[in-house]
């Protein structure tokens, strides 16, 4: 049902959809800004736009924006490249790979824009897409999306919510990033200097300078190394023990399962370490502390015990440290899908404190871990905020009070 005094319009009725594309007859020597997809952040956040000449822009650089305009991404938009153009930048141009929705004046840019970033906009383009490995919907698919418009007054007020709601999210994005930062760089001195003050000599090694009193050696003098079961759909069941997959390690929940009889070596318990040795370079390629259930591991992955001179916690954290570097040795047949011999990780060369400094070096990354977890907690908690207030606001399930002097 609609609220009374709002009326049920697409965004055609609204906006214009790639009002303005650039022509042909452009200056040579004029120099364009240009935005592809790679420029639009998941928060709405837009990098540098590139500075081109007219004559050598990319080809595709022919939508004009101005300040107002929405970009939606039409080539993946279940990935929300999404952003509002809010500063009047000249001579802006963007990828074809966007569809740019300039609002008309019966809408509120900043309320559209609150459409464009709720759940039921994605949930709308989904299957409207085409295409292969980058599935793509068109401009008139944007077009086309239905909302439900309030009077203008109404569009402000709820648009100022939302936004604040925003504001709040993006500063809490901020504390979250910058805190990862201190993080990897207190990774970096902390697993290669030692405890800060702690150490007045150091020697020049293989990986560098490390304290004097560090013992040097490699990963296999480290820990033990052993791996998984090469699972086939014929071993798949809709019950039994869960089938570790590298997918699982970064957090997916889709289980196979096991139901036969598992050897010893494939069980894995809540609390093991365990490395992907194949994967994608910077996402499921590397180490992960397993969380649980107990299951059996799949191939590709390898399982890791620590020796009695080191500690799990800190075998982990310096096996994310150098996992960057261990991905420069992968190879494969993309660049982006890597694997890594056995070998290759078992001979990579380590220096290795005592057990007491490797306890307080794990003590100061875990403090910073459990701020990042109490900030990432207060992100969710604002994030899920968002989603309820969008849902009851932007359909007119509660109304806002518009102030009366505004209405006047």
């Amino acid at each position: 049902m609609t609220p009374e005094g709002w009326r049920v319009v697409t965004v055609a009725d609204v906006a214009g959809v790639n009002p303005e594309q650039l022509g042909g007859d452009t200056p040579a020597a004029h120099e364009l800004l240009y935005l592809d997809i790679a420029s639009v952040k998941s928060t709405g956040r837009l990098a540098a736009p590139t500075a081109y000449q007219f004559a050598n822009a990319p080809s595709r650089a022919r939508r004009r924006v101005r300040s107002g305009d929405i970009l939606v991404s039409t080539v993946r938009p279940y990935l929300r490249s999404f952003a509002q153009i809010r500063d009047a930048v000249p001579n802006l141009v963007a990828s074809t790979g966007f569809a740019v929705i300039r609002p008309l004046d019966v809408v509120d840019s900043d309320f559209l824009y609150q459409h464009v970033l709720g759940d039921d906009f994605v949930e709308f383009l989904k299957p409207r897409m085409k295409g292969g490995n980058y599935p793509a919907v068109t401009g008139g698919d944007v077009a086309s999306y239905p909302l439900v418009l309030p009077p203008p007054l109404e569009q402000r007020k709820i648009a100022a919510i939302l936004s604040s709601v925003d504001d709040t999210i993006e500063s809490s994005q901020a504390v979250i990033d910058q805190l990862q930062i201190v993080k990897r760089a207190m990774m970096a001195e902390l697993l290669t200097k030692g405890l800060p003050g702690r150490h007045k000599k150091f020697k020049q090694t293989e990986i560098g300078l490390v304290p004097e009193e560090w013992a040097l050696g490699t990963m296999n003098d480290l820990a033990s190394f052993s791996g998984g079961n090469g699972f086939t759909p014929r071993d798949w069941s809709p019950h039994g023990l869960p089938i570790i997959r590298i997918q699982n390690l970064n957090g997916s929940l889709d289980f196979n399962y096991y139901a036969g009889a598992p050897e010893p070596d494939w069980l894995i318990e809540p609390g093991e370490l365990l490395f992907a040795w194949a994967g994608s370079r910077g996402a499921s390629f590397g180490p992960c502390l397993w969380p649980g259930p107990k299951g059996v591991l799949n191939q590709h992955i390898h399982r890791i015990a620590p020796r009695t001179n080191v500690r799990k916690h800190y075998l982990f954290s310096l096996l994310r440290e150098i996992t960057k570097r261990i991905e420069k040795r992968a190879h494969g047949f993309k660049d982006t899908l890597v694997h890594l011999r056995k070998g290759e990780l078992t001979s990579w060369p380590v220096a290795l404190p005592t057990l007491a400094e490797q306890d307080r070096i794990v003590d100061m990354l875990q403090e910073i871990d459990q701020r990042l977890s109490v900030e990432e907690e207060l992100l969710a908690c604002q994030r899920s905020t968002k989603s309820a207030l969008m849902s009851v606001l932007l359909t007119g399930e509660i109304r806002v009070r518009v102030d009366e002097e505004a209405a006047a």
